[in-house]
Formats: structure tokens, C-alpha cells, sequence
């Protein structure tokens, strides 16, 4: 009553009405956003959303995303950021140097690129409007605003303009038990991204060219985008039929994915080899039940073919016609089929969808792939993963000096303080008479267990920050392709937030080119416990962090050498952090991956094989590091080489005997007469074995022997270059593939365990034998 007489005293009603009239103007008037003097502020509004390809993207993997944003102001040049929580369920957003700005134009509307790695199945996003001045726009959008959202491990074909009958091929595979495909249509050039990593959830690209589509149509950054993803491990299926010759000629961007030269179109009359190929009953010449009269295919003849030829008739200029060819493309690969399958008379074939499952190599059919299905949900359940990287995930986990606490001396400990606080308490009060002792007694078991639990996890976790790094580092001399592959493990015994820096060590400084490095975090595929495609747990920080995506391109030295350093367009690697604020718990860790690449030219050479298929000539390292545990992977063959090969040295294959690639990684010997293979360990945590198998996963058998998918990182899989005229050196070396470290102060080498491997992709002459499966 006091304060309210003299509030009245102080401050008439009067004014004080005026006076709160004259603040809620002010907060009416008052700018979200301060612009500078003389200049109204834009009103940027967020549409709509549009995220990767025909509505489809996969989680655990980079996405391109479309964002609507209206600008009813004046123009404006503005930065999109897109924030979506990772495989923990921290909320981290990327950042691109340079910075990837927009132009809004005053009164119109624009859709925005971004990219964004979906992580935890049924977690939305938020996006972010930022100008010079501020934040101008901020909007969340649910997971069912987004798309549909297909699981880690999930098959994802793209098909540009008509499927061509790939929706077909999807649903035969479904009914004979095979590996599920997920096939969407991309029919404006558009809707594809315009930086490589967008087509990271992509296992193929389906491309024809019967019409002028989309893959003739796309820009330059855009095609350019596709052709950097297929060298540093994309595939792609080209279908090029009555347009081979057009689509293959001299100053054709789609000429460098040709497998030959001298492209021409010719009518072939038979093709009893394509029909062998699909396995079909069903003539081509007789679809539909009546034989053609005057039957004839436009297909595209090519001379010189290098690859894999798995399919060829009697015709053409030189008598055999390839018609699907395999061949490699930098670390990547390309299938050529040389005919239309959209056209007719492959449009109502029979045989089609199997063709195409085939070309598309579907993995697994019938029984075998239900039994690899309940393999899989069992290792779910037993290990906690179904996939290779999972295994990997848990051997990086191993820390030197840090143990971690099992859940059994959780729960043992428990018992033994319940026990303590419950019976043990009141029986030995009881006999002393003391029952009300225990508001002393309790509080004091409390807190020497506490201190016991305290202590205990301090002896357990140690103090120091602890690292486990892998880096895998590909060489394709043809190409000049370079390409690194990291996955990094950090420990922290106390809660903090990270700023780290990353860049690849540039095995090749020689080269120069295009650069670039992206790190982001690294999920868990599959539906175990904490994997991405389950449901998540609570979440310990709200965020976000910062991942920053790093690209540019060298410049040449002063003696004509090329330097690995970007130019003065782009800032140097060094001054980016790659991840910014990353928060780590107590005693917790945290999973990173990433992908540094560099494209240029490198120095080339060349092998050769016999009749035999056996190598000879002489390899020399063409890398500036020492290898060791190195061997020559061609075929279903392996050459060891003794001792260590250092640079510029190189190595004979005159007079060597190979051994057996598959035996070699399956472990298998000769025991009393009998074959007998080490089966494949999927607890085990020893991290090159994890990695023999990931770098070569088909040739060892893949989930026949494994138990386990590789279908979350598949491009570290070179088995397929084996077998289309390539030979890759494998060796080890003890200098780091890349270098993580905190901003402004390096990681105590103590505490870093790496393991670093090297693999050389080299050519081979197969002129002295026909390249047949």
C-alpha cells in the first residue's frame, strides 16, 4: 500500500500513461533488423523447400537443398545456412569458402542452393536468412516438409529425364528377394546440384541419350559437379544409341566418357547376345509374340575399346560389337550400353528389366539375399551394426589408456549401494540399537560412493585428449586424381567445444588443378543402437556447430612446378577451420569423416598383360612417402614386393608368381588336402584388417564372407577397377594422409594413433588379350 501511494506521488497516471504509450511506439517502430541510414530494411520471407533428388534423399549423407525466398524489399545479396541435427543429434550447419552468396532481386522470387548432411531419420531443419546487416529470415521445417527419407544403407539410383525401364528393374528386384533399389527421375537439369559432394547419397547415374535430355543440357558448373563426383568415385550408366555418333564427337563435353573412339551408328540385325545377357526366352526381334520382318537396332560402334567388355554381338565395323562396356574413370566408373532402352523394341521387352538389374549390378538374389537379411538384423541386434563402417566405427572407439565403463560394473555398483543403503543399513543399526542413525548413515554412503564413482571414472577416463585416425589416400595416375579419405575418432575426458583445422597432405605437389577438402561428422548406418536409420536418444547439446567446405584451385609455382596453395581468389586452407564449436562430453567422443581431393596432372604410366592375364613391365612409387606391406593387386591376382619401396623406386613383375587375390584376404590355406578359409571376425577391432576388406570388399566376397554390407561408403571399394584394365599398388606408410589439429595449438603426438594407407591405380595394356568377363 506504502509503494503504491508513493508510485502515485513519484509518477502521476497521467504521465505515466503517456509514458507507456510512447515505449510500446518505440517497440512497434523498432526494426528487427538495423540497416544503415537511409535505407529500408528487405522483407525476405522462406516459401518452400525443395531437398534432394525428385524429393528423395538418403540419411547420413550430403543433400542438395532448394530454398524458395521471396523478397518484397529491395535487393539484397544474402547467405542461405542451413542447420540439421547429426548423428548424435547435435544441431551443425555447413559453411562453403567462399561464401556461396545470393542475389535477391527486389519484388522476385529465387531458389536458393544449399547443402545440408541429414542425420537421425524423422529430424527436421532449420534455415537461416543472413544479409550483411543480420539474420532477415528464419524458418523450421519437419522432417514430412522435407521429402521421404531413405535409409543409410539404401540403394539410390538417379535417373536423368526417362527411367528407361530402371522403376521395372526396382521391382524385380523386390520380388526375388534381392537388394531394394530407390529410383527417382531428375527431368529438369535444375534439380541437380552444382558441387560434387551433392551426389554423395547417389550409388548410380542412369543417362540416355535417344533424345537431347538432360545430362547434354546442364551447365557448366553442373556438369562439371558430375564429372569431379564420377572421378572421385561416382558411376554412371550411358546409354547411347542413335545419337552415339553426335553425343561422341570430337569437342562433345560427353566425349571423355566414351570407352573408344571413332564413334558410329550402325543397324545391328543380331542380337542374341544381349538376350543371353538378360537371360530372357524372348527374342528382340520377336516382342510381342510375332517375329519382325525388317528388324533392326540403331546401336553406336566404337574402336578401341578399353573396360570390360560383358556383352557383344556379331557385327558392326569390325566384325564384334561391344554393347555394354565397364570401364573405369578416375576412381570412378562408367557403363556404357550401346543402344537405346527407351526406344523401341527394348522399350516392351521382357528381358529389360533384367538387362538392366544386371548392368546396374543388383546385389544378391533370391535366398541368398534373405539370408543376407536375417544376417544383418542379427549383427544388429549382437553388435550393434550391419555395415563395414560400423565395424570400423567400434576399432576407432579403442582409446590407449582410457577404459571405458561397461554398463555390468554400472549396475554391479548399484546392487552393492542399494544393498548398503537398504538392508545392510537398518540390520546393522538394529543390532545396535541406532535406527535413527541412518539420517547420518545414509548421507555418508552417499557420498563416499559418489566420491567412489567420482574417482573412479577420473582413473578410468585419464586427461588428456586422444585421438584415432585413418586415412586412406587413391591415386588414379590417368585421370590425375587424388583423393583422401579420412575418419577421425576424438576423446575428450571433459566437456568442451573443438575448433579443428584439416587439410590433406598433398601427396603430389607436383599436381595442380582443382582442390578441396570437406570434414563433417560421421554417423552410424543402420538401425542399431544409436545408428541413423533408428530412433534417437536425448541430446546433450543444442548447438550448432560449423562445418566448413573448402575448394579452389592451385597456382603455379616459380619454377613452373604447381603449388598445392590456392590463389588469391580463394582464402588458403589453413586460415578455414573445418569444424567450429564441435562439442564433445565428459569421458565422451566424437565420430568425424571427410574427403580431401585434388585434380591435376600427374606424371603417368603404364603396365602390361600377357595372354595369361599376368602383369609385366615395371612399376615405379610414384608417390614422395615410403611404403611398406606393399602388393600389386590386378585381376583376382596379388604380387607382393619385399621391403620397402621408397620414391621413385620401382618394381619388376618379370619372373614373379602371383598369389590368389580372394585367398589372400579371405585368409584361406591348404590344410590336410583341404581348402580351409579363416572366417571373417565382426568383432574384431583391428583397424588395417577392417581396412584390407573395405579397400577390396567385392574381391574378398563381400557379404558372402563379411556377414556385413558395405553399402554406406561404397566408393573405398576398388574391386571393380580390378577386373576393366587396372592394377593397384597397396602399401602403408607412417606419414599421416592428412593432419586434424586444434586451432593454434597441435595435438600431443602421444596421444595420436594413425594408420595410413596408400593405393596407386595404374593402366593396363590388355591388347594381347581380349578383355572378356
Amino acid at each position: 500500500m506504502c509503494l503504491r501511494l508513493l508510485m502515485r506521488r513519484l509518477i502521476p497516471w497521467p504521465s505515466l500513461a503517456g509514458l507507456l504509450v510512447w515505449a510500446s511506439a518505440c517497440a512497434v517502430e523498432a526494426p528487427a533488423v538495423q540497416w544503415p541510414s537511409g535505407e529500408p530494411a528487405a522483407a525476405v520471407r522462406i516459401e518452400s523447400i525443395r531437398v534432394g533428388f525428385g524429393g528423395v534423399y538418403r540419411v547420413g549423407h550430403w543433400a542438395p537443398t532448394w530454398v524458395t525466398l521471396a523478397n518484397d524489399g529491395p535487393d539484397v545479396d544474402v547467405e542461405l545456412q542451413i542447420a540439421a541435427r547429426d548423428g548424435e543429434g547435435v544441431q551443425a550447419q555447413l559453411g562453403r569458402t567462399p561464401a556461396a552468396r545470393v542475389r535477391l532481386i527486389a519484388g522476385g522470387k529465387t531458389a536458393a542452393l544449399q547443402y545440408f548432411k541429414a542425420g537421425r531419420a524423422g529430424s527436421g531443419l532449420t534455415v537461416r536468412v543472413v544479409g550483411d546487416q543480420g539474420e532477415l529470415a528464419k524458418r523450421s521445417f519437419s522432417s514430412s516438409e522435407l521429402g521421404r527419407a531413405e535409409p543409410s544403407t539404401q540403394e539410390l539410383i538417379v535417373s536423368l529425364g526417362s527411367a528407361a525401364g530402371i522403376e521395372d528393374a526396382a521391382r524385380k528386384t523386390r520380388r526375388d528377394g534381392s537388394q531394394p533399389m530407390t529410383v527417382c527421375t531428375v527431368s529438369d537439369q535444375g534439380e541437380l546440384p552444382t558441387e560434387w559432394y551433392g551426389y554423395e547419397a547417389v550409388n548410380t547415374l542412369f543417362a540416355t541419350t535417344g533424345d537431347a535430355g538432360v545430362l547434354e543440357k546442364l551447365t557448366d558448373d553442373r556438369f562439371e559437379a558430375l564429372d569431379r563426383w564420377l572421378k572421385l568415385g561416382g558411376r554412371m550408366v550411358l546409354c547411347a544409341g542413335r545419337r552415339g555418333a553426335e553425343v561422341f564427337a570430337p569437342g562433345n563435353r560427353l566425349a571423355r566418357f566414351s570407352p573408344g573412339s571413332r564413334a558410329e551408328v550402325v543397324t545391328q540385325r543380331v542380337t542374341s547376345g544381349l538376350e543371353n545377357y538378360a537371360r530372357s526366352s524372348e527374342r528382340l526381334d520377336a516382342v510381342g509374340g510375332q517375329r519382325a520382318r525388317r528388324f533392326g537396332v540403331s546401336m553406336t560402334a566404337l574402336a578401341d575399346v578399353q573396360g570390360l567388355v560383358e556383352s557383344a554381338e556379331v557385327g558392326g565395323p569390325a566384325g564384334r560389337l561391344p554393347t555394354i562396356v565397364r570401364y573405369p574413370y578416375g576412381l570412378g566408373q562408367l557403363v556404357f550400353l550401346a543402344f537405346d532402352p527407351e526406344l523401341p523394341p527394348f522399350d516392351k521387352w521382357q528381358g529389360r528389366p533384367a538387362l538392366l538389374a544386371r548392368a546396374l549390378q543388383v546385389a544378391g538374389t533370391g535366398r541368398q539375399a534373405e539370408e543376407e537379411t536375417d544376417t544383418r538384423l542379427s549383427q544388429v541386434a549382437h553388435l550393434g551394426y550391419e555395415d563395414l563402417v560400423g565395424q570400423l566405427r567400434s576399432a576407432l572407439e579403442q582409446f590407449p589408456g582410457v577404459t571405458r565403463v561397461q554398463f555390468s560394473w554400472v549396475a554391479g555398483l548399484i546392487a552393492v549401494y542399494l544393498l548398503l543403503i537398504g538392508p545392510a543399513d537398518y540390520f546393522l543399526l538394529k543390532r545396535f540399537n541406532g535406527l535413527t542413525w541412518t539420517w547420518l548413515t545414509f548421507p555418508l554412503v552417499a557420498i563416499v560412493f559418489c566420491g567412489l564413482a567420482y574417482g573412479l571414472v577420473q582413473r578410468l577416463s585419464g586427461r588428456q585428449v586422444h585421438v584415432n585416425q585413418v586415412d586412406v589416400v587413391d591415386v588414379a595416375l590417368d585421370q590425375g586424381v587424388v583423393r583422401g579419405s579420412a575418419w577421425v575418432h576424438l576423446y575428450s575426458p571433459a566437456t568442451r567445444e573443438f575448433t579443428l583445422d584439416w587439410e590433406g597432405s598433398w601427396p603430389l605437389p607436383q599436381a595442380g588443378g582443382e582442390w578441396g577438402r570437406l570434414l563433417a561428422w560421421q554417423g552410424l548406418p543402420g538401425r542399431g543402437l544409436g545408428g541413423l536409420d533408428g530412433t534417437g536418444g536425448a541430446v546433450l547439446f543444442d548447438g550448432p556447430y560449423t562445418v566448413t567446405a573448402c575448394a579452389g584451385r592451385s597456382a603455379a609455382g616459380p619454377s613452373g612446378s604447381v603449388s598445392v596453395r590456392p590463389t588469391a581468389a580463394a582464402p588458403p586452407t589453413e586460415l578455414v577451420a573445418a569444424v567450429s564449436g564441435l562439442p564433445v562430453e565428459v569421458s565422451g567422443t566424437k565420430s568425424l569423416a571427410g574427403v580431401w581431393w585434388q585434380i591435376g596432372e600427374l606424371q603417368q604410366q603404364r603396365l602390361s598383360a600377357d595372354i595369361n592375364g599376368l602383369l609385366s613391365g615395371r612399376l615405379t612409387n610414384p608417390l614422395p612417402v615410403d611404403l611398406t606391406d606393399c602388393m600389386v593387386v590386378y585381376e583376382n591376382w596379388i604380387y607382393p614386393v619385399a621391403g620397402a619401396l621408397r620414391p621413385g623406386e620401382g618394381v619388376s613383375f618379370d619372373g614373379v608368381s602371383p598369389r590368389n587375390l580372394e585367398w589372400h584376404l579371405s585368409r584361406r590355406r591348404v590344410v590336410d588336402t583341404k581348402d580351409v578359409g579363416t572366417p571373417w571376425d565382426q568383432s574384431s577391432v583391428d583397424v588395417p584388417r577392417i581396412l584390407e576388406l573395405m579397400m577390396f570388399y567385392g574381391a574378398a566376397g563381400g557379404a558372402a564372407y563379411t556377414g556385413l554390407t558395405h553399402r554406406y561408403q561404397p566408393g573405398i571399394d576398388l574391386s571393380g577397377h580390378l577386373r576393366t584394365g587396372r592394377a593397384v599398388l597397396v602399401g602403408r606408410s607412417a606419414a599421416a594422409g592428412s593432419r586434424l589439429g586444434p586451432s593454434g595449438e597441435p595435438w600431443d603426438e602421444a596421444n595420436v594413433r594413425r594408420w595410413t594407407f596408400y593405393r596407386a591405380v595404374v593402366p593396363v595394356d590388355r591388347s594381347e588379350r581380349a578383355a572378356v568377363p
